[in-house]
């Protein structure tokens, strides 16, 4: 499969499963019947072998009637469904909508523009069956994790191929998800899945409980002690003594602490407090480097702050009053400056690197941004002044500044 049959492949597939959900809706409100997650797999199958049967020059005609005929035997023997027609239909929909875009030239922004309009359909829908307590919404929730996941697989991929960024391991990462998708529509598979996370979950539980009461257990002697302390200070004005009555006396500070030990609370929160420690015990235990010298005698541990905590960054200020008193030179020096800018400002926006070239944060920062105007020349002026003595004119340094300012605006 080519790269963009492979694009195309992913398009279809988001497509369908937005199709899915609308047709989910309409067969709800109208049969009060949920539509079955099989049928994507039908559809699918279906619209892949009519594509394939297309590229084989076979004839439109056929190509259509030969998937649909497969798919009322399958209808009619794997789903045994009542409403076999109502399915048949969908199926036929979805081929048809798909063999009107066969010839279409599929491109990034395209992929986004209809994508991102069907998240807005389907998101508005949803909240709708939220406040009218539908279960439909509940029982869909696995089509709008589908969409949304490969959504975001499909822009990213489409935008690769427009800037022919490859990258090797995509075409598995992607094959991957697609199947895993396909898979989960099969429900003896979606209840393996939901067995697997809640056992995962549990254990999950069973670690953050033994962490926080291990850390309450920890700081239990020292809140006592500050209590303690507290209640010496206060026991000095008289004024205060009624209002220590009312706070209680150890033992109910005691069994405050115990009842906080069983941690009743919901997974969610669990998680939370324990990435919040985590992340907290990671940033103290990065700024210090333990280095190891190994002697004949003995062995040195050096502790030593990680340099780049240390360097001090410019201010504002520093930095608003260099720019003010900055004598400006000629026409190469100015792109050269305004180049510069460029590359503080995507280094802030986590896309530049100091390994890359001119020519790989061009690449990087189409990849990050949608409007690219004027980026090309401005990469093509730059390499001309830093490794050429070619004549550089105002315009030259016009374009570099308006295309610096345009992506700016976006970062």
């Amino acid at each position: 499969m080519n790269w963009y049959r492979q694009v195309k492949t992913l398009y279809t597939t988001t497509l369908t499963i937005f199709f899915f959900i609308m047709w989910a809706f309409i067969e709800k409100i109208i049969f009060q019947n949920n539509i079955k997650y099989s049928l994507i797999i039908i559809t699918l199958i279906s619209v892949f072998l009519m594509q394939y049967l297309i590229y084989k020059r076979v004839n439109k005609y056929l190509s259509l009637v030969i998937p649909l005929i497969i798919s009322i035997l399958i209808l009619h023997f794997i789903l045994k469904d009542s409403l076999i027609i109502v399915n048949l239909i969908f199926v036929a929909a979805t081929m048809i909508y798909s063999l009107t875009i066969e010839n279409d030239n599929i491109t990034y922004y395209q992929c986004k523009r209809t994508l991102t309009n069907g998240l807005y359909l389907i998101v508005p829908i949803g909240v709708i069956g939220v406040i009218f307590r539908s279960d439909l919404i509940m029982y869909l929730f696995r089509a709008y994790m589908f969409y949304l996941i490969l959504m975001i697989i499909t822009f990213r991929e489409s935008l690769r191929y427009m800037y022919n960024i490859r990258n090797k391991s995509s075409i598995y990462v992607n094959l991957g998800i697609v199947l895993g998708i396909v898979a989960l529509c099969q429900d003896y598979a979606f209840k393996a899945f939901n067995k697997f996370m809640t056992w995962i979950l549990g254990i999950v539980s069973f670690v953050i409980d033994a962490i926080l009461t291990l850390m309450i257990k920890i700081f239990e002697k020292p809140m006592q002690f500050i209590v303690d302390s507290l209640k010496e200070i206060m026991m000095k004005n008289q004024h205060l003594e009624e209002m220590l009555d009312r706070l209680g006396n150890e033992s109910k500070v005691r069994e405050f602490m115990h009842e906080e030990t069983t941690f009743k609370y919901p997974i969610w929160i669990k998680i939370v407090l324990l990435i919040i420690v985590l992340y907290l015990l990671y940033k103290i235990v990065s700024q210090i480097a333990i280095g190891v010298k190994v002697n004949e005698s003995y062995v040195e541990c050096v502790e030593s702050i990680n340099e780049k905590s240390q360097e001090k960054k410019p201010s504002y200020i520093s930095k608003f009053i260099k720019k003010i008193f900055r004598k400006k030179g000629d026409v190469r020096e100015e792109i050269l400056y305004n180049y510069k800018n460029f590359e503080e400002i995507t280094e802030k926006a986590d896309i530049y690197k100091t390994y890359m070239t001119a020519t790989q944060l061009k690449n990087v920062t189409k990849v990050k941004i949608d409007n690219v105007d004027g980026l090309n020349d401005m990469t093509n002026i730059y390499n001309k002044a830093k490794f050429s003595t070619q004549e550089l004119s105002e315009e030259d340094l016009q374009q570099v500044k308006n295309s610096y300012e345009n992506i700016k605006k976006q970062i």
